[in-house]
């Protein structure tokens, strides 16, 4: 089991500065890059282009 993966299912209490992901994940604040008003999540690069937000034009991102 890694150790080094923070999920919510895994009970690992949120410290500070520490935010919600999409897909659940646990990182830091610091290292978003936008915030989807719908999903209620913080976005990296990387989720942005999978999801292809700035293609779709996608009216729930907001830059962080």
């Amino acid at each position: 089991m890694n150790k080094n993966r923070e999920t919510i299912r895994k009970g690992i209490k949120p410290r500070r500065n520490i935010g919600l992901f999409l897909y659940g994940r646990l990182r830091k604040i610091h290292k978003a890059v936008a915030y989807c008003k719908l999903h209620k999540c913080y976005l990296e690069p990387k989720d942005i282009t999978e999801k292809q937000c700035n293609k779709k034009k996608c009216k729930y991102k907001e830059e962080v």
